[in-house]
């Protein structure tokens, strides 16, 4: 298995918890919004992150069963990891495709509501 494998496509159990559609063992990867880890899935845990690197938060698919897209982003590694939106869209108010830092231990839950606008969920 090499890092940023997929080893477990829903439903998964992980630190006592179900999760429907996710991923595990994730690696997070390059610099910028294009060569970051494209994510697919709903839940997404990174155990592997290199400082700088980040993952991509999936396109907006409209219909997909609900008003908008959830993602949520958890961060096991031991640098902060850099979370940033579908090509063309932003997170809040950020600037279009800039990212926003979880910090080791943390998670985020992002809902992509439009092509161009994501919201971070508390």
């Amino acid at each position: 298995m090499t890092d940023g494998t997929i080893v477990s496509f829903g439903p998964f159990r992980f630190g006592g918890r179900t999760y429907f559609s996710g991923g595990v063992d994730l690696a997070s990867a390059g610099s910028n919004r294009d060569t970051a880890l494209a994510l697919t899935l709903d839940d997404n845990f990174v155990t592997t992150v290199d400082a700088g690197t980040g993952v991509a938060l999936a396109a907006f698919r409209p219909g997909y069963g609900t008003t908008y897209q959830r993602q949520r982003v958890v961060n096991r590694g031991a640098h902060a990891l850099l979370v940033y939106p579908p090509s063309g869209a932003r997170i809040e108010r950020g600037a279009t495709e800039a990212a926003v830092s979880i910090p080791p231990g943390g998670q985020g839950t992002f809902a992509c509501i439009t092509a161009v606008q994501c919201w971070q969920m508390p």
